[in-house]
């Protein structure tokens, strides 16, 4: 009787996704912090004196509570795909994510420290208030410190799963990003305006943030709950994994769609019958 045997893999392919740590930690923390950054006027009202859209105009501006829960987010997810994808060397992975996070930051910072003791006043002018630049320094040491607590995460998630990342296979992380940036655009602004909005104290005020922001938060997390979960094989097990994987990629892409058109259309109605924004 034959036996197949399935040959292991060589030893040095679990290094190959610590090798691609700095690039994945990179894009995924850009494509989330991007979406925080688009999102900050639809989100908080007082956000006049910032332009995300322009090179010149402050990010941030002086809301610095928002930029830092951002910051947090945006890296606690970065690491954790990054460590995820690495499944065996989760913890060198995320590492290696973190001090390339905290790279990005400590070279930022180093030119500004170099500008304020190199140049005279009058030769530069900060962009952003100086806490944001406090907020710059804190993450050169936030980020690494992040790293092994994400690490234990994504490794007990990954191993409940005999392949890829959670079930996923690993080559779709070369363009999920994308939609990391686009969901995470239309999603920041009516999940954040929901908690903002919550009051222990006020019943009504409560009703009325999950009417107004329930709709438009469901309608993204539901395509993108399904689309994961047949790119995981936790539906469509029965499927071929090709079938499942043209399903989930369906259901992102046209959910992403379909999505923001109802949102676009409930936030007009919500906007005419309270008067929200």
């Amino acid at each position: 009787m034959a036996i197949n045997v399935i040959p292991a893999r060589p030893a040095y392919s679990h290094w190959i996704p610590v090798v691609l740590a700095p690039l994945v930690a990179g894009i995924y923390y850009l494509s989330l912090r991007s979406a925080f950054s688009a999102s900050i006027q639809s989100v908080l009202t007082s956000a006049n004196d910032v332009d995300p859209l322009s090179l010149t105009a402050p990010h941030w501006g002086s809301h610095w509570i928002y930029r830092l829960f951002s910051e947090l987010v945006s890296t606690a997810f970065a690491l954790f795909v990054t460590a995820g994808l690495a499944r065996v060397k989760a913890k060198q992975a995320a590492l290696v994510g973190g001090l390339t996070i905290a790279t990005g930051y400590a070279l930022r910072t180093g030119v500004l420290l170099w500008a304020v003791f190199a140049l005279r006043s009058g030769e530069y002018h900060l962009k952003e208030p100086w806490y944001q630049s406090v907020i710059d320094g804190l993450m050169i040491f936030a980020a690494p410190a992040m790293a092994t607590a994400i690490a234990v995460s994504a490794q007990e998630f990954t191993s409940a799963s005999d392949r890829g990342f959670g079930g996923i296979n690993r080559g779709h992380f070369v363009w999920l990003w994308l939609l990391s940036y686009w969901y995470g655009l239309a999603l920041i602004s009516p999940v954040m305006n929901f908690y903002i909005r919550q009051s222990p104290e006020n019943f009504i005020s409560n009703i009325l943030a999950i009417i107004v922001y329930g709709v438009p938060s469901a309608a993204l997390l539901f395509p993108l709950f399904y689309g994961f979960a047949y790119l995981s094989g936790s539906s469509g097990r029965a499927w071929h994994s090709v079938f499942r994987d043209l399903a989930g990629i369906g259901i992102l892409l046209g959910g992403l769609i379909v999505g923001v058109l109802i949102q676009y259309g409930w936030m007009k109605l919500a906007g005419a019958i309270f008067g929200t924004r």
